[in-house]
């Protein structure tokens, strides 16, 4: 009793009672950020709740005292400096809290600049993800201002005892240590041990993402993350050792080479329609004996068409700027930031440089700067670029009427063309934020099935369906649908209640999209699963380009029945089969070409012949 009363009255002697207060606040704000992205479902929660709680609670702590130096260490007049550190915690926690649900992981720090993607669609999505129980991140930094405001600026702060100057930072910086050291005794203890020694756990764990930034903030603190996230937005031009270049190219000549056009299609025009946030799972969906997408349903039991349900998503945080990149280049998309927006103009192999149609069109309802829209599209070989200022007079101001003033849009622009061409359609209509919703109630809206959330993206879902329903209509009208190789895959998937009742179990998880084309002439419904990276070589076989010799980082779906799995990340898979290595390491090799401008430096066509081709004995 004796020694918790000297305790009591030295935590309340000068400003101590404020720095206690102060670093449980802070602690408690990083656990419930952490809590509330769900970094409970990691592996090391799995294995032990408790360890996991005990492990998260150390990190937090340690980064608790780093925020608080300069309350440990700056003269009075100077403390004010703690408060803008702490507001700046909070406004990122906000905006990963916004942030998180729509791409499931932390927004990296080069998208915190990009101002220019700052559009009302942005933030009515970011508001739209707000839930109630995240005001609990905030609580503790307003609670711990109004006890400043109200309880210690009254109390004397008179600060004594031998701790001062350099003397505190190194206590707090060695206390900080401890803590992150005993934090990785607890993780490798509980977890790690079973599959990794020491150094191969040390390793991984400082240097690389092995499930997501959320979890890498979880192992190594909010600090160790900033500073993993500094460290890539520095190096991002990465200049290739002679080993790296020897690599690159040693992968590129040992994917499939071919030049036969076996399966092309035989048409002149390529029509490429990128679904805003379709779900596979909504196809065959009946709500009180009623179809949600009555024309999807029909074209994918049309024989005559090729039909994939389970292609992966592949997309990281450019969203469906990275679903564009892949489709037009072949190449996978960089982990930590978005290519639009580092290397929008870079060089690269594109879908139209193969093709070499005459016209090239790109329609979107996006602003030209957002996302580096404008830009990239010029980069991927289209020469006419139709975006909202162009459309802004028939945009409405409602969301779920877009697709409609888009898609109506592309029938007069692609009546004033001539042919052969290519013709890329941006839909949005199915884009975020689904809180809410001005569709005019249907009978979805009137189901009990369902939650209010998803009902709203269903019913933006049956309007772009029957909006493609009337677009095919018209093209066929116009006499442009029986030489046009038609398209019609997602842009990424979107994680909208996952296990709503009744729902039929198409994918448990809700990560499937669609790859649906038509006109193709080599009917095929694939079951198998497959990524976005495969779609690229695919529409190169159908389109009869062959002899281009970038076939990309994916594999033709017409040509390579072991294509039975995808690399979501370079750690994360689905399915499984002889080519899971390779589309794991293509990450690796995609990451190099794009920070190196690879294609800037060695143009394809240059250094094709530089290599023996090396047999390829899978497929």
């Amino acid at each position: 009793m004796n020694v918790m009363r000297a305790l009591a009255r030295w935590l309340a002697q000068g400003r101590r009672p404020f720095l206690v207060a102060a670093g449980v606040g802070v602690t408690v704000q990083l656990v419930a950020l952490l809590w509330l992205l769900g970094v409970y479902r990691t592996p090391l929660w799995g294995s032990c709740h408790s360890m996991g709680w005990l492990h998260t609670l150390l990190v937090c702590s340690a980064d608790a005292l780093l925020l608080l130096l300069p309350s440990l260490l700056m003269r009075r007049h100077w403390r004010w400096v703690q408060w803008p550190l702490l507001a700046l915690l909070t406004a990122w926690g906000v905006a990963q809290l916004m942030y998180f649900p729509t791409y499931s992981d932390l927004m990296p720090l080069s998208s915190f600049v990009l101002w220019q993607n700052l559009d009302s669609l942005v933030v009515d999505s970011a508001l739209g993800n707000w839930a109630r129980r995240d005001w609990l991140f905030v609580a503790p930094t307003v609670t711990l201002a109004l006890a400043d405001l109200l309880v210690f600026r009254h109390m004397s702060m008179n600060t004594s005892g031998p701790w001062r100057g350099w003397r505190r930072l190194v206590c707090v910086l060695v206390t900080s240590l401890v803590l992150h050291v005993v934090a990785d005794v607890v993780a490798y203890a509980t977890y790690w041990h079973r599959t990794t020694s020491v150094g191969e756990y040390l390793n991984d764990n400082y240097t690389h993402v092995k499930v997501s930034h959320a979890s890498y903030m979880a192992d190594n603190g909010l600090a160790g993350y900033l500073a993993y996230c500094a460290c890539v937005e520095i190096a991002q031009h990465h200049d290739l050792s002679d080993a790296e270049t020897e690599r690159v190219k040693q992968f590129i000549f040992s994917m499939p080479r071919y030049s036969d056009n076996t399966y092309s299609a035989h048409r002149d025009n390529l029509v490429l329609i990128v679904v805003e946030s379709l779900n596979s799972w909504v196809l065959d969906l009946r709500i009180d004996g009623r179809e949600v997408t009555p024309v999807l349903n029909a074209l994918c039991a049309d024989t005559a068409n090729i039909v994939g349900r389970h292609m992966r998503r592949q997309v990281k945080n450019g969203g469906s700027s990275d679903g564009h990149f892949m489709y037009n280049t072949g190449l996978l998309p960089l982990e930590q930031r978005a290519v639009a927006m580092v290397y929008p103009d870079a060089h690269y192999p594109t879908l139209n440089q193969a093709l070499q149609r005459p016209v090239t069109m790109h329609i979107c309802g996006d602003q030209p700067a957002l996302w580096n829209t404008q830009v990239t599209a010029l980069t991927y070989g289209y020469h006419t670029f139709h975006g909202a200022p162009e459309l802004q007079p028939l945009l409405k101001s409602s969301l779920w009427q877009w697709d409609k003033v888009i898609f109506e849009a592309a029938t007069h622009f692609l009546d004033t063309i001539s042919q052969p061409f290519v013709a890329q359609i941006i839909t949005l209509g199915m884009h975020e934020p689904y809180n809410r919703t001005d569709v005019p109630e249907s009978w979805i809206s009137h189901c009990g099935h369902y939650t209010p959330k998803l009902r709203n993206y269903l019913e933006r879902t049956a309007v772009f369906d029957r909006e493609l329903g009337l677009f095919l209509q018209r093209l066929r009208q116009q006499g442009l649908y029986d030489n046009s190789l038609i398209v019609i895959v997602s842009d990424h998937n979107e994680l909208v209640d996952n296990e709503p009742s009744g729902r039929p179990s198409i994918d448990p998880d809700g990560r499937d999209c669609l790859f649906l084309v038509l006109n193709s002439g080599h009917g095929s419904y694939i079951e198998r699963p497959f990524g976005q990276i495969d779609v690229y070589p695919t529409l190169l076989d159908l389109m009869g380009a062959n002899d281009y010799d970038w076939k990309g980082m994916g594999y033709s779906l017409m040509r390579h029945p072991l294509v039975t799995s995808a690399a979501t990340s370079p750690v994360d898979t689905y399915g499984s089969g002889p080519l899971l290595p390779r589309q794991t390491e293509a990450w690796d090799i995609s990451r190099l070409m794009i920070t190196s401008r690879w294609f800037d430096i060695y143009p394809f066509d240059q250094f094709n012949n530089e290599y023996d081709f090396i047999e390829w004995v899978l497929i």
